[in-house]
């Protein structure tokens, strides 16, 4: 149920959320395709996650791949303007 309520929470506020920190219309547009494209992808393939791995495994390794990954300096990135 979280995960569900993040998932809407990223769709609804990505385009806001990319034009607030200084990027074009045109940016939070392919953004929010990304986001779509993922969701779509994630359907197709979690069926075969869910057939070849136990339910802690799969925890784990998407837990891992959700958190935001640091730039070569350590730091999270954002978009400047």
């Amino acid at each position: 149920m979280i995960a569900t309520f993040t998932l809407f929470a990223v769709t609804i506020n990505i385009i806001p959320l990319i034009i607030e920190r200084g990027a074009d219309y045109g940016l939070a547009a392919i953004s929010l395709g990304l986001v779509g494209f993922g969701q779509v992808a994630g359907r197709f393939r979690y069926p075969s996650l869910e057939r070849h791995s136990s339910t802690r495994s799969r925890t784990v390794v998407l837990s891992a791949s959700a958190r935001p990954f640091p730039d070569r300096y350590g730091r999270y990135s954002r978009i400047r303007g």
